[in-house]
């Protein structure tokens, strides 16, 4: 029963992503965004936000990670939800985090994204350090493996 519950809430996910973009895309007269990417993802306008995190999915840019983690506090719903989509597609997790919660709820879980960055990028020092082929940033995840690649994920 859960399962079935789980694949509808991606599978609406998916419809949500894609309806959203095409509606942005209209809105946003079609054309490419105003502001390039990456700065983009801290554009005023929250249309270009949401373009800017759909190219970091699809892109599969890690280098955006922290930029993402810091979309998960945005004023808009919108940018929330697609910023822990891509951050689930790049990373693997969500770490407990929901877009829909109450604001001192999702402050406590962006602190729990931000720890587990700073854990993410000591154990790449670290590894660098003895002389191994740590990534950074790309060793975000928890077995650095894209769920998108890996299961199927949501269609971003």
């Amino acid at each position: 029963m859960f399962e079935r519950r789980f694949f509808w809430a991606r599978h609406l996910a998916a419809r949500i992503w894609r309806v959203s973009v095409a509606g942005l895309f209209v809105a946003a007269g079609c054309g490419p965004p105003k502001t390039p990417y990456p700065a983009a993802l801290n554009s005023e306008r929250p249309d270009e936000r949401v373009l800017a995190i759909r190219h970091a999915a699809e892109t599969h840019d890690t280098s955006v990670v922290p930029l993402l983690v810091d979309r998960l506090e945005d004023e808009d719903e919108a940018v929330r939800f697609f910023a822990i989509l891509a951050l689930e597609r790049l990373t693997g997790t969500r770490l407990g985090y929901d877009y829909r919660a109450p604001e001192e709820q999702r402050w406590r879980a962006v602190q729990n994204w931000r720890r587990h960055l700073a854990r993410s990028e000591r154990s790449a020092r670290g590894a660098d350090k003895e002389g191994k082929s740590g990534t950074g940033p790309a060793n975000v995840g928890p077995d650095a493996v894209s769920p998108a690649s890996a299961t199927g994920g949501a269609d971003l």
